[in-house]
């Protein structure tokens, strides 16, 4: 038995599995692109690191998480950090980004079948007043974190750059869904995407506001205030 290491991690490997054992590849044989045994693949390493980096964030906020930490919980080494996502900002990016997508899916999903299914422009602003409300009290604690890293973004280049960004991503991705209704696939551009900024804006400041005074901002207010701002965005 002997350790090998690589930048990312160390394992152990077993010398004692003979090449010409039942089921055994040849290095030769073997596909280039296949990571080495004991190793895990790029694409399990980001995996890994992004898990880890949201358990923290949420915990600890933006300015409060370690990348150190990050790289423990992930089982691997900072330079792994650093070599798969360059720097703390544009990891918090990556990770904003997967849960608007992927295994965050569900942050809008709640507009889906009001997109779907609203009869006319009444009944698709009230619907989307309602589902946005859900989606932002379902996403609180991400909105608040983003509010926190939007508050860096004056005094450090690094973090604005990927607020800007993040920004575009998330206005985009709002966009792609809104289109599929009927009734706003006929706005132009300019149109959608002052909507879409404006909804994630609003949301963002009422996140912030439900948390800190959630019996002033209910549910009931919250959905009132962005009712009447998409209805004033979509005319």
């Amino acid at each position: 038995m002997q350790t090998a290491t690589h930048p990312d991690l160390t394992v152990e490997t077993d010398n004692t599995t003979r090449d010409d054992a039942p089921g055994a590849v040849s290095p030769a044989d073997a596909p280039a692109h296949a990571p080495l045994p004991g190793r895990p693949s790029h694409d399990s390493v980001r995996a890994k690191i992004l898990e880890a980096a949201a358990a923290n964030f949420e915990e600890f906020g933006y300015a409060g998480t370690n990348l150190r930490k990050i790289a423990s919980d992930a089982g691997f080494t900072k330079g792994a950090v650093y070599s798969n996502f360059g720097s703390k900002p544009d990891l918090f990016c990556q990770v904003a980004t997967e849960r608007m997508s992927g295994a965050g899916a569900d942050v809008f999903a709640s507009l889906t079948p009001v997109l779907a299914t609203a009869a006319d422009r009444r009944e698709l602003v009230e619907g989307l007043g309602r589902a946005l409300t859900q989606s932002l009290l379902g996403y609180t604690a991400w909105e608040l974190i983003i509010a926190e890293f939007r508050g860096l973004a004056p005094t450090d280049p690094q973090v604005a750059a990927g607020y800007a960004a993040l920004s575009r991503e998330r206005i985009d991705r709002l966009i792609e869904l809104l289109v599929t209704s009927p009734l706003l696939a006929e706005l132009a551009d300019p149109d959608l995407r002052s909507l879409a900024a404006g909804a994630l804006g609003l949301l963002n400041v009422m996140a912030v506001d439900h948390i800190a005074a959630p019996e002033v901002y209910t549910e009931d207010f919250i959905t009132e205030i962005v009712t009447h701002a998409v209805e004033g965005l979509i005319r």
